[in-house]
C-alpha cells in the first residue's frame, strides 16, 4: 500500500491487479455492446431503407402496369414491360431491381398467375397486377457476428387494378360472374363503386337492346355491335339519310346504313347532347370533362337527351381536341403508336338504345335512349368539327372499345364489356 500527501490531505491508492483488470473487462464489454447496438442500427436501417425503396417501386410499377391492361395478351406484355422499365431503384438509387415477380388476376384476390400462364381467353378478364420486388442481397456489416449471415432478403408488394365504377352486374366474358371473391376494396361482387364521369354525348348501339342485359356476350367481338377503329355519331345530323359524303344529312361511316338510321329515327331534335341544356354548360363540360367534372348516368337509365345549342359546341370540340398533345392522328392505332398523346381526345361515353329498332319499329317511350353501357371514343383531330361539318351535320368519333379506363390511354381490360368504367388504383 502506498500513500501520498497533498495539501495536508492523505490519500490511499489501490494497486490490486484484479481490480484494474475488472475495469478493463467492463470497458471492453461496454464497447462491444455499444458497437453492437450501433451495428444493429446500421444494418436494420439499411434493411428499412431498402424496404421503403422496394415499396415505392412496387406501388409505382403496379399502377403503371394496371394502366396497360386492355383485355389482350398484348396488354399483359405491355404491363410486364411497364414493370421491368420502371425507373425506381434501390441501394440509395444505384441498383436496379431484379427478380421481381409480376402476377395477374381477374378480381384482385384470387387466381394469381404469371404472364406466361395467362391464355388469350383469360386475358379478357384480367384487371389486376400484383408486383412483388425481392432483394436477396442486402449487405449486412455488423449482424453477421450474431450468426445471421452476410446478406438479408427484403420483400415488398403492391396490387394495382382497374376498379370498376358504375358497375351493375360486373359480368365477365361469356356472362360468367366476375369477382365472386372480390375484395372489400371493390365493395364486393356486383357492387357499384359510384357512377363514372362521362362526356356529354351518347352514341347509339348497333345491337337491338333496351337494357344492359341485351348486350352481346362473348364470343361476340363487341357487346354493342361496334367495330373498333370505325367512326360513329356523337351527334347525329338532322333528319339523317343514308347517302354519300357531301350530303350534310349523312351519318358517320359506322352509322351510314338503313338499320342505324332507323334506330335514330323517332326524335330528331334529341340526337346530340345529353343531360345538359345550356350552351355554356355543355361547352364547359366538353372542354373540362375529367375525373371531377362531367355528366353522370347509371346503366339502364335514360341518357336524358337534350336540345342543347349546337353551334358553340363545334368550337368546344375542336378546343378539346387541341388540348391533346397528339391532335393530328386520324386513327386510334396511329394515336397509340405515336406515343405522344396525353389522352384528352379519349372520352368515355354512355351508349344508348336509340329510339326505334333496326327495323324501324318505334320503341316504347320508357325504352327509348336507355343507357346500355360505357365505351371509349377518340375525338377527331383539331378542326374536324368546323364547317362544313357544322352544327347541323354529323359529329363523329372513332370507337376504341367497350372497357374504358380513366387515367389511361388504353381501352381497358377486366372483361366487363361495357358494364363498368375502370379507374386505376392501388388496392392493397
Amino acid at each position: 500500500m502506498s500513500t501520498s500527501e497533498s495539501n495536508g490531505r492523505h490519500f490511499e491508492q489501490s494497486s490490486k491487479p484484479g481490480e484494474r483488470g475488472f475495469v478493463l473487462v467492463a470497458c471492453m464489454v461496454c464497447a462491444v455492446v455499444l458497437f453492437g447496438m450501433a451495428g444493429l442500427a446500421i444494418d436494420l436501417g439499411r434493411m428499412y431503407i431498402t424496404k421503403n425503396e422496394a415499396q415505392s417501386f412496387a406501388d409505382s410499377a403496379a399502377l403503371y402496369a394496371a394502366q396497360q391492361l386492355d383485355g389482350t395478351t398484348a396488354g399483359i406484355t405491355a404491363a410486364n414491360n411497364a414493370v421491368t422499365s420502371n425507373p425506381n431503384t434501390w441501394n440509395f438509387g444505384t441498383t436496379a431491381f431484379s427478380g421481381t415477380i409480376t402476377e395477374y388476376s381477374p378480381d384482385g384476390s384470387t387466381s394469381w398467375q404469371t404472364s406466361d400462364k395467362v391464355t388469350a381467353a383469360q386475358a379478357v378478364n384480367i384487371a389486376y397486377v400484383r408486383v412483388t420486388p425481392v432483394v436477396n442481397n442486402v449487405a449486412l456489416f455488423f449482424l453477421p457476428v450474431t450468426g445471421t449471415g452476410n446478406t438479408a432478403t427484403v420483400k415488398a408488394q403492391a396490387i394495382g387494378g382497374q376498379v370498376l365504377l358504375g358497375c351493375t352486374t360486373c359480368l365477365g366474358a361469356g356472362g360468367g360472374a366476375m369477382g365472386a371473391a372480390t375484395s372489400a376494396a371493390m365493395g364486393g361482387a356486383g357492387a357499384s363503386n359510384g357512377t363514372p364521369i362521362l362526356f356529354p354525348y351518347s352514341p347509339i348501339a348497333v345491337v337491338d337492346a333496351t337494357s344492359s342485359t341485351g348486350l352481346l356476350p362473348a364470343p361476340a367481338p363487341d357487346p354493342f355491335g361496334f367495330v373498333p377503329g370505325t367512326q360513329y355519331d356523337l351527334k347525329w345530323p338532322s333528319s339523317p339519310q343514308v347517302g354519300k359524303d357531301g350530303n350534310n344529312k349523312v351519318p358517320c361511316a359506322g352509322d351510314n346504313n338503313v338499320a342505324m338510321v332507323n334506330k335514330a329515327t323517332g326524335d330528331n331534335s334529341n340526337l346530340g347532347e345529353i343531360v345538359l341544356n345550356s350552351a355554356s354548360s355543355i361547352t364547359t363540360d366538353i372542354e373540362t370533362t375529367d375525373d371531377a367534372t362531367g355528366v353522370s348516368i347509371a346503366i339502364d337509365q335514360s341518357v336524358n337527351p337534350t336540345t342543347g345549342d349546337k353551334n358553340k359546341e363545334t368550337k368546344a370540340l375542336n378546343d378539346r381536341a387541341g388540348q391533346d398533345t397528339n391532335n393530328t392522328s386520324m386513327t386510334y392505332a396511329d394515336y397509340m403508336s405515336s406515343n405522344t398523346g396525353n389522352g384528352r381526345r379519349l372520352v368515355t361515353v354512355i351508349v344508348n338504345s336509340g329510339y326505334s329498332t333496326s327495323a324501324g319499329v318505334l320503341l316504347p317511350t320508357n325504352k327509348q335512349a336507355i343507357g346500355l353501357g360505357y365505351a371509349q371514343f377518340l375525338l377527331l383531330p383539331t378542326g374536324s368539327y368546323t364547317n362544313p361539318t357544322g352544327s347541323n351535320n354529323a359529329w363523329c368519333a372513332v370507337y376504341v372499345g367497350s372497357s374504358p379506363t380513366v387515367d389511361s390511354a388504353n381501352g381497358g381490360g377486366g372483361g366487363h364489356r361495357g358494364r363498368g368504367v375502370g379507374t386505376v388504383r392501388l388496392t392493397n
